[in-house]
């Protein structure tokens, strides 16, 4: 009987170093697919003259579906803008900026 029971303890032990290494793996290739998706990019912008412009900014991006991480520079007339291109793309996040009154354009 106490083989039995070292041999079944065994068996659930090597079952759990398995799947644990299942797991890391596909968290892994999770990882890489998500990080695939994952673009930057710069876009112009025309108009903005304050802080107040880089807050009216700011916020339209914080709201476009897929933004990651902005960062509004009024010294540049910039943004340079994280994004999930799974969810939206350089063309929309163009477009919401220009939704804000101000021209905006990709940068090249």
């Amino acid at each position: 009987m106490k083989k039995f029971l070292s041999l079944f303890a065994a068996i659930g032990f090597l079952s759990i170093l398995l799947f644990s290494g299942c797991e890391s793996q596909q968290s892994n290739a999770t990882s890489k697919a998500q990080t695939a998706s994952v673009k930057t990019v710069k876009v112009n912008i025309d108009g903005m003259t304050c802080e107040s412009c880089v807050g009216t900014v700011d916020e339209a991006l914080t709201h476009t579906d897929g933004v990651m991480k902005k960062a509004v520079k009024l010294d540049e007339h910039c943004a340079e803008v994280e994004y999930d291109a799974s969810k939206t793309d350089a063309k929309a996040i163009v477009a919401a900026i220009e939704k804000t009154g101000y021209k905006a354009s990709l940068a090249e």
